[in-house]
């Protein structure tokens, strides 16, 4: 009999494994929905400004590959957790205002695990060492895209 429950248990288990988080249309995915946003770290006027744009192009087994087209900014994973340093650090990948991963260099994939079928927010800030996000006159430095997600067969 504790065979029996030990299994159906398991099977359970297993079967919430697969479960995609539900997009909350209540929620203000800007503000990383029930991730408060970082601490902001105003980058220095007298040095160019970081900008950001990310390009997406459709993986053929699964989800994007984003690329962080970046200017006056280098990506430093060495230096991560460490004091900031101008116009250097990583960025924060967020999906429908969840954070996804840190991303250390240009290239990402983003699976189709992290994404519901449909429309799909995706934002990417730029952040410094210690993680805050870098902004320009208090507004954060990132680019918001939509991707419209759909399930191969």
């Amino acid at each position: 009999m504790y065979f029996l429950l030990g299994l159906a248990v398991g099977y359970l288990v297993f079967l919430g494994l697969d479960q995609r988080p539900m997009i909350d249309p209540s929620v203000d995915h800007l503000t990383h929905g029930s991730h408060p946003a970082h601490e902001q770290i105003d980058v220095d006027p007298n040095l160019p400004i970081p900008a950001l744009s990310v390009v997406a192009t459709p993986d053929t087994v699964s989800g994007y590959n984003l690329y962080l087209d970046t200017e006056n900014y280098t990506f430093d994973p060495a230096s991560v957790n460490q004091a900031p340093m101008p116009n250097t650090g990583h960025a924060h990948l967020y999906v429908n205002g969840e954070k996804v991963a840190r991303l250390y260099g240009p290239w990402f994939q983003l699976d189709g695990y992290h994404m519901v079928p449909g429309e799909n927010l995706v934002q990417v800030t730029l952040n410094a060492n210690d993680h805050r996000e870098w902004s320009n006159q208090g507004v954060t430095i990132e680019d918001v895209i939509t991707l419209d997600y759909q399930l191969m067969n």
